[in-house]
């Protein structure tokens, strides 16, 4: 029975050298893999446990805490597109951590299942920024989108994009108010122009689409039916109080 200090080669090649308790893997030690593999660091039962450093013959790594032979607990990986920082649960990131990716994304926040889900931010190199909630790596439910021009859309997300209520401020100084389906305006919204015209109504598809109220800056009004961005049949013409003052058909 091994017990102490000590030195064992194994048939297929890998070696371990260190601590032994009742013929087994106990305390600390370093095993190596015929690939080039290697962990040093502790061991209960055979097993991966306390503190160690994993190195995979791809160069990859991680450094920190085990349980039952898998990460657990606080670690750094080191991989080869990204590293990550934080929480592990059974071999894949859970809980709290920032994951930093070589393109220079950033990314702070929940994870769950070894993927991005829960509330975070993630900062691009390029300047924008998202922060809210995640699913499976994709913005989900409710955030805030920061383009590095100074756009920004408030509101619901669906795999990734703008789906649901939300707000748009363009850079140029447009905002839409309203619904959203496949990142695009669709359902009843409200546009303000920065050149004071506003629009009122429904919108299909990022167009103005079905009935709607168009006001002009002087507060004229144009009450009718659009056709994929364009007036369609006859429009009603008010003054800023509301008056009619004509009828247009197109």
């Amino acid at each position: 029975m091994r017990e102490g200090e000590g030195e064992l080669r194994y048939a297929d090649g890998d070696i371990y050298k260190g601590a032994w308790s009742a013929d087994e893997r106990n305390g600390k030690g370093v095993y190596s893999w015929t690939d080039g593999s290697y962990y040093s660091g502790e061991w209960k039962d055979n097993l991966r446990e306390g503190v160690g450093l994993m190195f995979w013959s791809d160069s990859t790594q991680y450094k920190g805490d085990w349980k039952a032979g898998k990460r657990d607990g606080q670690g750094v990986f080191t991989g080869k597109d990204y590293s990550y920082t934080g929480t592990w649960k059974a071999d894949r990131k859970e809980g709290k951590g920032e994951c930093r990716f070589y393109t220079g994304d950033v990314y702070t926040g929940e994870f769950k299942n070894g993927l991005i889900t829960g509330k975070g931010i993630y900062k691009y190199v390029n300047g924008d920024k998202y922060e809210g909630t995640f699913e499976n790596g994709l913005a989900q439910g409710k955030g805030i989108f920061t383009w590095s021009n100074g756009s920004i859309y408030n509101g619901e997300w669906v795999v990734n994009k703008r789906d649901g209520k939300g707000k748009m401020q363009w850079a140029n100084g447009d905002v839409y108010d309203g619904n959203w389906k496949d990142d695009k305006p669709h359902g009843e919204g409200s546009m303000i122009l920065a050149d004071g015209n506003r629009y009122s109504g429904e919108f299909s598809q990022g167009l103005v689409h079905g009935k709607g109220l168009v006001v002009e800056p002087d507060g004229t009004q144009y009450e009718g039916m659009f056709d994929s961005g364009k007036r369609v049949g006859v429009f009603i013409v008010k003054d800023s109080e509301g008056k009619e003052i004509n009828r247009i058909t197109y």
